[in-house]
């Protein structure tokens, strides 16, 4: 299980890059960032002066100096999707070995090789395999002991750029261009399924004195035209529409539109990221660190070239089980002893699997609670529907007969206040409410009163009078008009009314709202109740 506490360092030629935070949940918490040039009094291969160095930039920004994570630039590191003839895991580690010393442009002998298996047949198992001198593992190790640090892993910064997207889905379904800038180098992955598909860097060259901003931009646009040739021609190159640029925001922000026009694909700055809290930190330069802890956070398999996966001693197997046969004969202390060892060991492999299962679920978990959030946000849109028409059939039911009362005029009006989510309750919640204006003419003044009685007494609608009742009708001799208020959009519906409007006399107006008479499809009737 990760520890709570984490560190990761990202040691460049002339800049030094670290974050740590904290394990929270199924993410992390950024607690500290730190961005620091290393002084020119200190040579970037001197291991000593560079290590205290360091050391002390982590006292300074507050961060303690437990066991950390070292990441490495592309550029040191030979990169080789492989296809072994083998299926047998003890035999990938040595024919990785042997398969690397003829794809790598370096002295194999003189390089850590480590793996992941990354997909398997019948007969053969293809590896993403990666090598690096023995020179940058030696300074590495030596930095961190003169920074007093522990090393717990050391891996390839793109490994983070990958975890990054494998952690909100961005790349499990379509491939995706990252451009990671820094004012040293640039990297360019295509990573599909957390895996990387292509890989190249490129050194700037500009890391010097007196660099411009502008020459840095034009390095990186003519390194992302060459990269972009070299990955269309690769066998196998997976369609790409999208790019996800990070590191120096301002160099990124300036060649936005010009990649996207160069490229033409979608071009996103990485500004924020849902599994990780950073707070009022500044992450443009450490978003890969981050993406390397909550790969350690998920307990995903990933390189390291601290402790690279190697073949089984098979001969010391041998010995431990003559060991193991002769002790049972003396001490039979001995053999409960080594049950217990393998049975730990079965142990620690369960909890490991488990712990990759639940980074799994995790995943979907996100998945759904994002689905089910949208899908009750539509729900409460299309809830909010008003079927004039069977208002209107209603009230013409209620009415007495055509001979003794007809309806003149029929207004709708629906107030709907949006869908909003409510931070309390954690739902999605929307308000709204109905009203009509009804008026028309009755025989006399008892049959107005009875249906305006009929209205009144009926739980759907809240009734209140908008006008005086009075010998005014053109066809029968008393006019009426009354006001309906509900929040039922069908008169059908199983609710009542929680309008919170209070009844009364009809005499408040209808300044800013949006009358529905006023509209040509506005549902009106000079006919009858009967009609």
């Amino acid at each position: 299980m990760p520890r709570r506490d984490m560190l990761v360092i990202d040691l460049g030629r002339r800049r030094v890059r670290a974050s740590h935070a904290r394990a929270g949940g199924p993410g992390l918490r950024v607690e500290n960032v730190l961005v620091a040039d290393i002084p020119s009094s200190i040579d970037s291969e001197d291991a000593e002066p560079l290590g205290r160095w360091i050391g002390e930039q982590l006292k300074k920004a507050g961060i303690p100096r437990i066991k950390a994570t070292f990441a490495v630039s592309r550029e040191h590191v030979g990169v080789k999707r492989l296809r072994l003839p083998t299926v047998e895991p003890d035999e990938l580690p040595e024919m990785t070995r042997l398969s690397m010393q003829r794809e790598i442009n370096f002295d194999i002998d003189g390089a850590i090789v480590d793996y992941l298996p990354i997909d398997k047949t019948e007969t053969t198992t293809i590896v993403l395999a990666m090598a690096l001198p023995n020179q940058v593992m030696d300074l590495t190790r030596r930095v961190a002991a003169a920074a007093k640090i522990g090393i717990d892993r050391v891996s390839i910064r793109s490994m983070g750029v990958a975890a990054l997207l494998q952690a909100d889905g961005s790349a499990l379904t379509n491939p995706t261009l990252t451009i990671d800038i820094t004012r040293e180098s640039v990297e360019f992955n295509v990573i599909n399924e957390e895996l990387l598909q292509f890989s190249r860097a490129a050194d700037l060259h500009l890391d010097g004195p007196g660099q411009h901003h502008d020459e840095i931009a034009d390095a990186v646009l003519t390194e992302a035209k060459r990269t972009w040739m070299s990955y269309r021609i690769t066998e196998q190159a997976a369609e790409v529409n999208r790019a996800l640029l990070l590191g120096d925001q301002q160099i990124a922000s300036s060649i936005s539109d010009s990649l996207q026009q160069t490229l033409a694909i979608d071009i996103e700055l990485l500004t924020r990221h849902a599994m990780v809290d950073h707070g009022d930190h500044d992450m443009h330069s450490v978003w890969p660190l981050a993406g390397l802890m909550l790969r350690q956070i998920r307990g995903a398999a990933t390189i390291n070239f601290a402790r690279p996966r190697r073949a089984p001693d098979r001969a010391a197997q041998q010995r431990m089980k003559a060991l193991a046969g002769g002790g049972l004969a003396i001490f039979a202390i001995m053999a409960i002893a080594m049950y217990a060892f393998v049975d730990l060991t079965n142990l620690e492999q369960e909890a490991d699997r488990l712990r990759e299962e639940a980074g799994e679920l995790q995943r979907e978990i996100v998945y759904f609670q994002r689905d089910r959030d949208q899908e009750e946000h539509i729900w409460q849109w299309k809830e909010a529907e008003v079927d004039w028409l069977e208002h209107l059939k209603y009230l013409a039911e209620l009415a007495p007969g055509r001979e003794r009362l007809v309806l003149n005029t029929w207004t709708g009006v629906f107030e709907f206040g949006g869908v909003e989510w409510d931070r309390s309750s954690q739902e999605w919640s929307s308000s709204s409410a109905i009203r009509i204006s009804v008026g028309g003419e009755a025989r006399d003044r008892a049959t107005a009163d009875i249906f305006r009685e009929s209205l009144v007494a009926n739980e759907l609608y809240r009734t209140s009078s908008s006008g005086a009742d009075a010998q005014r009708g053109r066809r029968l001799p008393y006019g009426f008009t009354y006001t309906l208020r509900t929040s039922s959009g069908r008169p059908d519906a199983d609710e009542e009314s929680d309008d919170p409007d209070e009844e009364g006399d009809g005499s408040e107006g209808d300044e800013g709202e949006s009358q529905q008479a006023a509209d040509p499809d506005a549902a009106t009737t000079d006919e009858g109740a009967g009609a």
